[in-house]
């Protein structure tokens, strides 16, 4: 089912469109961590489109602008998104498409999970452990986007306690470099000779 989605500071959305429209060259689509797709026509935040996943009719959606950023949360997670335990990075549709976390360049979504105890007490459907994560009792994982919908449910019975988006960093030297004095501090250094 497709929902046009109602762009403004924060929308309900409760009606459904009644056809889906084809998707363009430009157009941009990302899938949520709850399986739901939106679609951005010509890659325009107002030009929103949702399309729900499976099992998930009857779900709400508050959409939410803030600079460049265009949130949609879904009403069954924004209470866990509220109180911190899903990183709200997860519900970004621009931030995630600026990642390259789009559905067009990637089939998964990199997430780093924490458990309650000493590991997870099972697999997560729907996502692959990529990594161990020993020190913070977490793993990083993969979550496959054709199978995102069973991830969250499968993770509350797992034992997650908090899911965040592994995300991407740029590093920028440029300043942090000259802030530490690093430069003055090399020219003090023994020189190599070979």
């Amino acid at each position: 089912m497709l929902t046009v989605l109602g762009v403004g500071l924060t929308s309900q959305v409760h009606a459904a469109a009644e056809h889906i429209p084809a998707r363009h060259a430009g157009d941009q689509q990302v899938t949520l961590v709850t399986g739901d797709r939106i679609t951005l026509s010509g890659g325009d935040p107002a030009q929103a489109a949702l399309s729900r996943g499976p099992g998930r009719d009857g779900i709400t959606f508050r959409t939410l602008r803030t600079k460049d950023h265009f949130y949609v949360i879904p009403s069954d997670v924004s209470d866990q998104v509220a109180a911190g335990r899903l990183d709200r990075r997860l519900f970004d549709v621009t931030g995630l498409i600026k990642a390259g976390y789009d559905d067009r360049s990637t089939g998964t979504l990199p997430v780093l999970v924490t458990s309650e105890g000493a590991a997870l007490r099972s697999t997560v459907p729907g996502a692959a452990v990529s990594r161990r994560l020993p020190i913070v009792n977490g793993v990083s994982m993969k979550v496959d986007k054709a199978r995102a919908a069973t991830f969250l449910t499968g993770a509350a019975s797992a034992g997650v306690k908090k899911i965040w988006l592994d995300g991407q960093r740029e590093v920028s030297l440029d300043r942090s470099v000259p802030q530490l004095g690093a430069p003055a501090r090399a020219e003090h250094l023994p020189r190599r000779t070979h």
